[in-house]
């Protein structure tokens, strides 16, 4: 495995410190149960290990990521700025997936 954060890590942690739900996390603690997600999110960008692909699922969920989480965990955000479907804010879609990863996700 490469040194260091995976690009798509570094970009993820970038996105989530600036979300509402960064504001939840209130202690040192919560920042740090944070960055061991993001070892284990970066793991699985460079290996497409679907062993971690699991581990990160479970701890980004606590985090509220997603739609359902957040409603799972009760958790209420502001949007302040909504992008238009495919849009980022940077130029890209959140919906595109670059080819390496595409083919690294289909060997399983």
């Amino acid at each position: 495995m490469p040194l260091g954060w995976h690009p798509w890590t570094v970009d993820w942690y970038e996105s989530f410190r600036r979300s509402p739900q960064a504001c939840s996390l209130s202690t040192e603690l919560d920042w740090h149960a944070l960055r061991d997600a993001l070892v284990v999110h970066s793991r699985f960008m460079w290996t497409g290990s679907t062993e971690a692909a699991a581990e990160v699922r479970m701890r980004l969920a606590a985090f509220g990521t997603t739609p359902a989480e957040r409603q799972r965990l009760r958790m209420e955000v502001e949007v302040l700025e909504p992008y238009p479907v495919g849009e980022s804010g940077r130029g890209g879609s959140h919906a595109s997936i670059d080819p390496d990863r595409r083919r690294r996700l289909a060997k399983g």
